[in-house]
């Protein structure tokens, strides 16, 4: 496993500005690239910046080397800036497709209840109707044999 944040920095750099970095900002390499995740929600992570030849720092200890370390630095700093600032949007985005995803399911959940609430209405409407028909069918039964009765006795 390289720790690209390390790698790509030229010898000179004092390792306090690797340390600005957040750990999950750092890019590392998997042993594994057929596991590498694809980002959710179709975000499309950019490739990290290597430094050109022109803003390394050259390999020698030279006085006059000053220069070029802060010039490295600004670069790391604003790279850094870069990062932070395109992993927000990142964030943002997740959110907005949580949010409406969320939304989404909310609406489909009302609209299945909804349905269910008719069916449970139609069901009692249908039980309803079947006891009312039960009963006059039990009153029209009573008033047969009440007849049948009559008849009897005459």
């Amino acid at each position: 496993m390289v720790d690209v944040s390390t790698a790509a920095l030229p010898s000179q750099v004092p390792p306090t500005t690797t340390a600005l970095l957040p750990m999950d900002l750092r890019v590392v390499d998997h042993p594994h690239p057929h596991h590498h995740q694809q980002p959710p929600f179709g975000l499309v992570s950019q490739p990290h910046p290597t430094p050109t030849p022109s803003t390394a720092c050259p390999a020698s200890s030279e006085s006059g080397s000053g220069p070029v370390i802060g010039h490295q630095e600004t670069h790391l700093q604003q790279e850094l800036v870069a990062l932070k600032h395109k992993q927000q949007l990142q964030r943002q985005l997740l959110i907005a497709e949580f949010q409406r995803q969320h939304e989404q399911l909310s609406r489909q959940h009302e609209v299945q209840l909804q349905e269910h609430i008719k069916h449970q209405q139609d069901l009692l409407a249908l039980k309803h109707q079947q006891e009312l028909l039960e009963h006059h069918r039990k009153m029209e039964q009573q008033r047969h044999e009440q007849q049948l009765e009559k008849q009897q006795r005459e």
